[in-house]
């Protein structure tokens, strides 16, 4: 269907009005077709690429109107055109999930999800007492119920994946009210994950008692995704991850660039250190972590590490040609100080397995080395050391690699 492309737009110049209309027609010939001749009529519109059309004559069609149709299309297969609405308002990502949603209507067997659940006893002692059959229904897709649904290797890896990460977490003592509720929320379910990854390999090294989950903040009615007690030290972790319209893409491929100022890391951080870790500096002497899942779309480690210490750039000293970072971002907002550590982590081989994590800690401000040295062995993580001396300026003492 390499054609696509070329049909819903050039075909259609000096006509785009009748485009609307093929729509549905496309979707009951060969939905491939429809998704990508879709997708390319949405992304050629909304950004047109430089002299891919006649200034005096460009191509405009009405993207309300074709999102009205999906709607319609949507509904007409009884699914939820507002399913998405969790997700963003970028109306290229909303577009993008409508089509796909109707590309891959579930015709789920109950009976076979609920026999293969039993192959995987930590996710389904999690699952027990949450309603997760309505729940996944009332979802027009969802990773859990596609997976369960499910013949293949990938689907397989995704629930041994959760199993995995829930051995180390139990729903009768644990608080896990939230956790379950988000597990089984569509949207909520990529921001989820990395919590029950970070729980796991902060339990596996600490053991599960001194690892609480959801850690209330005292004098507040907010709480932190997790508190670790290392050798008499408290340190509350924050996950969190780019938001899906952070990673917009149309049929898989990513199609947004992040420079330093725009690179949505600043958002994510910032917003954690003004939110839950200003409570718990305001409320405890706990040490703060920040830890940002991977993604493979979205913001990368580069790009973090760019936000964190400052770009990369190349001088000449003592005759030399060297590299160092300069500008880091970090000072550009006075609440970042409400963090000790920012963690980058992720799997090493597959977004499937966390049990041999990737990682690199960024230290922020001058924590116990016995902490820096257990988190690096919980996450078996690369450590940079920076200490921010004043709130305006932020100084490389030190970079330890491995140790």
């Amino acid at each position: 269907m390499g054609c696509a492309p070329l049909v819903s737009t050039h075909l259609y110049d000096d006509r785009e009005s009748a485009l609307t209309s093929q729509i549905s027609e496309w979707y009951s010939e060969d939905r491939w077709f429809f998704r990508d001749a879709v997708n390319s009529v949405v992304s050629y519109s909304i950004s047109v690429p430089p002299r891919a059309v006649d200034p005096n004559s460009p191509f405009s069609v009405d993207t309300d109107e074709i999102y009205q149709e999906l709607c319609s299309l949507v509904q007409a297969n009884n699914l939820d055109p507002d399913d998405v609405n969790g997700f963003t308002n970028d109306k290229k990502l909303r577009f993008h999930l409508l089509v796909e949603d109707l590309c891959h209507i579930p015709n789920y067997d109950w009976t076979k999800m609920e026999n293969r659940l039993q192959k995987f006893p930590d996710l389904e002692r999690f699952l027990t007492n949450t309603n997760w059959k309505n729940t996944l229904r009332s979802h027009n897709l969802h990773p859990i119920a596609k997976s369960l649904n499910s013949d293949y290797k990938k689907d397989e890896d995704i629930l041994a994946h959760l199993d995995y990460c829930l051995s180390y977490v139990d729903p009768t003592r644990d608080r896990v009210g939230d956790l379950q509720n988000h597990l089984l929320t569509r949207h909520q379910y990529p921001h989820t994950v990395p919590e029950l990854q970070v729980i796991a390999l902060l339990r596996r090294q600490f053991g599960k008692s001194s690892t609480e989950i959801e850690s209330p903040i005292p004098n507040t009615n907010k709480d932190t995704d997790a508190k670790v007690t290392i050798q008499g030290h408290d340190i509350r972790i924050e996950v969190t991850r780019p938001d899906p319209d952070d990673m917009l893409r149309v049929g898989g491929i990513a199609t947004r660039s992040y420079g330093r100022q725009t690179n949505p890391a600043r958002g994510k951080v910032t917003q954690k250190a003004r939110d839950q870790l200003e409570a718990v500096k305001g409320n405890t002497s706990d040490l703060t972590v920040l830890a940002i899942g991977k993604r493979l779309f979205g913001v990368s480690e580069e790009e973090t590490a760019d936000y964190v210490l400052g770009q990369r750039v190349l001088k000449i000293q003592d005759g030399k040609l060297v590299e160092t970072r300069e500008q880091s971002t970090i000072p550009l907002d006075p609440s970042t100080g409400n963090i000790d550590y920012i963690l980058t982590f992720g799997a090493n081989n597959t977004d499937r397995n966390i049990s041999d994590p990737d990682a690199r800690s960024f230290v922020i401000q001058s924590p116990p080395n016995v902490v820096t040295s257990g988190l690096k062995q919980a996450f078996d993580a690369k450590v940079e050391k920076y200490w921010i001396q004043t709130i305006y300026s932020l100084h490389s003492l030190d970079s330890i690699w491995g140790n």
